[in-house]
């Protein structure tokens, strides 16, 4: 697989939990939510809320990771 089945299978798993109407917690991106869902053309349609976390405790988590 690589790289690109890798990013495939994570983004998939996303798209399904947030399908689900499941919270996703990303660090250090934050916290998603689906906040209002319809179907549209060409499929369901989420809207999401992005809840970032304060950027001190972002950065320093990015830092440890690094």
């Amino acid at each position: 697989g690589g790289p690109r089945a890798a990013i495939d299978a994570a983004l998939a798993t996303l798209a399904e939990a947030l399908g689900e109407g499941r919270e996703v917690n990303l660090p250090p991106l934050g916290k998603l939510r689906v906040v209002k869902e319809r179907e549209g053309g060409k499929g369901r349609v989420l809207t999401l809320r992005l809840a970032l976390p304060r950027a001190p405790a972002a950065l320093a988590e990015a830092e440890e990771n690094v």
